[in-house]
């Protein structure tokens, strides 16, 4: 008997006219598996530091195309497994 099973993977972006991403390479190349470990993580290095940007317009191509990139990069089975993007118009500077 075969087992599907599913592991649930996290990423994050921050945009406004560029997109940046955790300088840890374990959470800019591809997705990375959601443990509590490393939710912690990007919460304290990447995702406290983000701050709403100052700025009216924000680059959603450059975003998409980049959070497609973390989404394609995922490894594990793809068997009929959806995903949720959130995009939002942010930016790391203070």
């Amino acid at each position: 008997m075969t087992y599907a099973y599913c592991m649930e993977q996290i990423g994050v972006l921050a945009f406004a006219d560029d997109v940046e991403f955790p300088t840890d390479p374990c959470y800019s190349q591809g997705l990375s598996l959601a443990t509590p470990t490393n939710k912690e993580k990007l919460e304290i290095e990447f995702i406290s530091g983000i701050k709403p940007s100052i700025r009216s317009e924000a680059n959603f191509s450059n975003a998409f195309t980049e959070a497609f990139r973390l989404l394609a990069n995922a490894s594990g089975p793809r068997n009929n497994q959806g995903g949720t993007i959130f995009a939002s118009s942010i930016s790391r500077s203070v």
